[in-house]
């Protein structure tokens, strides 16, 4: 089985409210490197003709991703010094939530495990 890796690009843009539109769904050839994510967009950008200083980035934290030397973001700033980087709006409301989950009381955490099992259990025995 051949499985071909896809790189989605979204683009969050303001004209005259901000508008989020998936951008491109591009093919990733080779492994999903630093190097061949950065290329994939740096490409796509060129053949639009998108300059990087008009680029906000966003992604989850991974170090790929983000890191100081050899992430997705080193890369960009080495055509855009400047350029921003927001942490990924769904990524943040995980943390979040995985961060509230882990502050509740035991009983509440085992409440809908109960349920589950109990409607596992009632599903069996009908």
């Amino acid at each position: 089985m051949v499985v071909t890796r896809q790189v989605v690009i979204m683009a969050r843009i303001l004209i005259t409210q901000v508008e989020t539109n998936l951008y491109k769904v591009v093919a990733l050839c080779g492994k999903a490197t630093v190097e061949n994510l950065f290329n994939v967009v740096n490409s796509s950008f060129e053949e639009d003709s998108i300059p990087w200083q008009n680029c906000i980035m966003s992604s989850d934290g991974a170090i790929s991703m983000v890191g100081v030397f050899n992430s997705v973001l080193s890369r960009i700033r080495g055509n855009q010094e400047n350029v921003w980087f927001l942490h990924c709006t769904c990524h943040v409301a995980h943390l979040a939530a995985s961060h509230a989950y882990s502050e509740l009381p035991d009983f509440c955490k085992q409440l809908p495990r109960d349920v589950y099992t109990f409607q596992s259990i009632w599903e069996k025995a009908r």
